[in-house]
């Protein structure tokens, strides 16, 4: 507690900002390399380019994906590990709530890497290593993944706790 009242981060918070920049700077590059990828098929002269453009998209995506979900899971394993015998049932009931939104996150990144994955290598070896069906139905359990991981969020009754940010360790442990 002393710590980050004197505003010294933890190692865990400075790994935490430094996933937090790498998450968001590759889901950037993703989505700039998507734009890039549909106006590379608006030109004759440029389609060839679209395929190339779209797979270092997916690398970026398939990178934002790993980092999220190991920023999930230590977020799940922290709220795991918190001692709620004398915690008030507001606070058991955010915990709660902040373990099943990370469970269902966990699940949307698997999902979502897995699928990238096997999209990558399809692009790499020009050969399907699973099913055409499951090329289409991993990404959409993915998408279906990440409504269900919005909608539970805005129904919760607490904001999700984010163990690895100075406002709710600060209000964790007062």
């Amino acid at each position: 507690r002393e710590a980050v009242k004197a505003g010294v981060l933890p190692k865990e918070q400075v790994r935490h900002k430094v996933e937090y920049a790498v998450r968001e700077g590759t889901d950037l590059v993703a989505m700039c390399g998507y734009g890039a990828s549909m106006a590379a098929t608006l030109f004759p002269q440029t389609a060839p380019a679209e395929l190339a453009i779209r797979s270092t998209a997916d690398s970026f995506t398939l990178a934002h994906d790993v980092v999220s979900l190991d920023m999930n899971a230590r977020n799940f394993h922290a709220a795991r590990k918190v001692d709620l015998a004398k915690a008030t049932p507001e606070m058991k009931q955010t915990v709660a709530e902040t373990k099943k939104h990370n469970l269902i996150a966990i699940a949307k990144d698997v999902v979502s890497i897995v699928s990238g994955v096997f999209g990558l290598m399809l692009v790499a070896t020009g050969v399907a290593v699973v099913p055409g069906l499951a090329l289409v139905a991993l990404p959409l359990a993915s998408t279906i993944f990440a409504i269900i991981r919005d909608l539970y969020e805005d129904t919760m009754m607490h904001k999700s706790i984010k163990f690895f940010d100075n406002k709710h360790v600060t209000q964790l442990s007062a």
